[in-house]
């Protein structure tokens, strides 16, 4: 065997030894964990100490300083692990009393979050010991081929039924608020939401000095609306706000019960004007999957009506509705899952 002969067949006995040896150490699990402050970054140190002992690369990424408290969404921890090619993304929030820890593995929609009250106060050694526990956990079972779906679908596919019953108040140009009973019910879809509202609002006397008209409203609307900030089923969640945008028609009764000597009533009626809405939302968490709902709005009579009585052939107007209305609305929700 001469010496070019040997020379390949130690270079091909070389490779063949780094591709058995790439088959047995497979490459380790990459993951990203985001920080935005000094606080973040301490826990982030912590993280470091107690995975380093795992089969993974730990990359730490700076946010910018506005981001502290909030998070990226999941489609966006995506594109940060896919710059870095990594298989999690981790994040964490605040609020007053604890810290909330984010394990996200993008490339299969799963987001898990738990929360980690402060031993202490936020800052305290004990506090960022349990943040990094928790995601050591995490990544552990990772690593391990296993997932982190305990914790329930990721935001991008919670689906959620949903059902609302309260107050609601409206300005009209009648009486100084009209009182009906609201109720809504809908079907979520992650953070944007469809539904379909009805209310009533019962009888109520417009008086001038010498007429007096009764008027009953039935509205119907359509909405489209969006949650902000945190996945609206997300456990750990005590607060939610969103804003929506509605479509449908609202149906006027009015009955003159009373007028003057010269006055004659005109028949009863029964009027109706399309309508368009928009209202923000914020909601508070009163156990489990109920909620107590505060939204304000305003509401367009794209046909206001105008109400009034006969004066010898006359329409005299006795009251003409704004096309501009605020409204309010309180009331329970409840989330089907």
């Amino acid at each position: 065997m001469d010496g070019r002969t040997t020379r390949a067949l130690a270079l091909a006995l070389a490779v063949s030894a780094a591709a058995r040896v790439a088959q047995a150490e497979p490459a380790r699990m990459v993951a990203v964990v985001l920080v935005a402050d000094d606080g973040e970054a301490e826990l982030a140190e912590r993280v470091e100490g107690q995975t380093s002992d795992l089969e993974l690369a730990l990359v730490i990424e700076r946010r910018a300083a506005g981001a502290v408290g909030s998070g990226p969404e999941l489609s966006e921890a995506a594109g940060i692990a896919s710059r870095h090619r990594a298989r999690v993304v981790v994040w964490f929030a605040r609020d007053a009393s604890s810290w909330l820890v984010h394990v996200a593995e993008p490339a299969e929609d799963r987001e898990f979050v738990r929360r980690v009250a402060a031993r202490g106060d936020l800052a305290s050694s004990a506090t960022a010991e349990g943040v990094a526990l928790v995601v050591r956990g995490s990544l552990r079972a990772l690593a391990a081929g296993g997932t982190i779906g305990v914790a329930g679908p990721s935001p991008r596919d919670q689906r959620r039924a949903f059902a609302a019953l309260g107050w609601r108040g409206v300005t009209e140009g009648g009486p100084a608020i009209h009182h009906g009973v609201a109720a809504r019910a809908g079907y979520g879809f992650g953070r944007w939401h469809t539904d379909l509202a009805t209310t009533f609002y019962p009888r109520v006397a417009l008086s001038s000095e010498n007429t007096t008209i009764d008027l009953e409203r039935w509205s119907f609307a359509a909405g489209f609306g969006v949650e902000l900030g945190a996945a609206p089923a997300a456990d750990d969640v005590g607060w939610r706000a969103g804003f929506a945008i509605d479509a449908g028609a609202t149906r006027f009764s009015r009955v003159t019960t009373s007028a003057g000597e010269l006055l004659s009533p005109t028949p009863p009626e029964t009027t109706w004007s399309p309508t368009a809405a928009a209202r923000a939302r914020v909601a508070r968490r009163v156990s489990g999957r109920l909620w107590l709902e505060l939204a304000a709005g305003v509401e367009f009579l794209l046909r206001a009506p105008e109400f009034g009585v006969s004066n010898g052939g006359t329409f005299v107007i006795h009251t003409r509705l704004r096309p501009v209305e605020p409204f309010g609305v309180l009331g329970l929700v409840i989330d089907f899952g």
